[in-house]
């Protein structure tokens, strides 16, 4: 939680909650704040970051655009597909 909160804090976005979507799963992210969300069996923080580092997962940032194509990912154990959308 603390990696996240760096990585968090030097950049903060205005505005209502967006979706992350990891696999079939969907998750309204604050844009202001990390969440704790259950993937799988394993709970993960999400947040979003600044530029360069638009998704953060467990304290992990990548870059992925809003409304791009999704990204492989690797979240824990299980290699995972991420595609950030406004909504």
């Amino acid at each position: 939680m603390e990696l996240i909160r760096s990585l968090f804090s030097f950049h903060r976005f205005d505005g209502p909650p967006r979706e992350i979507n990891i696999d079939s799963m969907s998750f309204m992210v604050p844009v202001d704040r990390p969440i704790r969300v259950k993937i799988g069996m394993r709970a993960h923080m999400l947040a979003f970051g600044g530029p360069g580092q638009e998704d953060i997962i467990d304290g992990k940032p990548y870059e992925v655009m809003f409304n791009g194509p999704p990204r492989q990912v690797k979240i824990g154990e299980v290699q995972d597909r991420q595609c950030l959308r406004l909504r």
